[in-house]
């Protein structure tokens, strides 16, 4: 298994975001590249805000995710135990990528149900410019 933070660096060196899950992945993944700033705190936290408000998309009445809210699934998925992160910067365009690793996977079909329940107060601040990449891998 290739780590979050394994895979952070193997994006910054080939300039693009890619999956490391392989076709019997034991995990799913999320993530992004983002201008970065002056403080990498604040920078992960504009993109976990921005991932967990795709929650305002997500129809809770289906059985499903789409494009525009998997990332929030991934994150809010009830049965995932485990979480990886990485954090990478890119010299060549001063971007820091990001990487989130969940075990077990989340956004699995057929299980959204049981595992992704609405909460109270889903917050509206935007996309804020993230070029996101949600990778299903299951």
């Amino acid at each position: 298994m290739v780590t979050a933070q394994q895979q952070a660096v193997a994006m910054a060196k080939a300039g693009k975001l890619s999956s490391s899950c392989t076709k019997d992945c034991t995990y799913s993944e999320i993530m992004t590249e983002v201008d970065a700033g002056a403080d990498i705190t604040i920078t992960i936290n504009i993109t976990l805000q921005t991932w967990y408000d795709e929650g305002i998309q997500y129809d809770y009445k289906l059985d499903k995710s789409s494009s525009s809210t998997e990332a929030f699934t991934a994150l809010i998925w009830k049965s995932s135990r485990k979480l990886g992160v990485g954090v990478a910067t890119r010299k060549s365009d001063n971007k820091v990528i990001i990487v989130f690793q969940f075990s077990p996977p989340g956004n699995v079909a057929g299980q959204f149900a049981q595992n992704v329940k609405p909460s109270i107060g889903i917050n509206t601040h935007g996309n804020n410019g993230h070029n996101r990449r949600t990778d299903l891998c299951h």
